[in-house]
């Protein structure tokens, strides 16, 4: 498939003129409901749920960014592969697949550790030293 093809079926006009879609702000109505609390679990249930529960609510974990600014390393796939490794160790979750791919020229990495739990992703531009 060429590029131009490629690009199309992405819905890419390479013949129109950009949009300023990104600088649109659309908003859109929130559907007001009551209140929920948690129901707290027993032993009796058979699912192992990883929620967590704040003041009396119960949520689907929690949900970390964390950027890398000046760091090194960001092109090494053993040491980013390690480094996953030992983050779901620590945080006692069940890693069922890790996925990394090299970029070349620069060198920057994507992948992400699947776990059961949830999961945990990397982006790197080492020639920015960021991630």
């Amino acid at each position: 498939m060429s590029e131009t093809n490629a690009l199309f079926q992405l819905g890419i006009d390479l013949n129109e003129v950009s949009s300023n879609t990104q600088a649109e702000v659309l908003e859109f109505p929130i559907a007001q409901s009551k209140e929920v609390k948690a129901s707290p679990l027993t032993s009796s249930d058979e699912r192992t749920d990883f929620f967590i529960e704040r003041d009396g609510k119960r949520f689907a974990g929690t949900h970390l960014i964390i950027d890398l600014i000046g760091a090194s390393r960001l092109d090494d796939l053993a040491h980013i592969e390690a480094t996953l490794r030992r983050c779901v160790e620590v945080s006692k979750a069940t890693l069922l697949h890790i996925h990394l791919h090299h970029f070349t020229p620069n060198g920057g990495v994507s992948g992400v550790a699947v776990l059961s739990e949830s999961h945990i992703s990397i982006h790197s531009w080492p020639e920015a030293d960021y991630a």
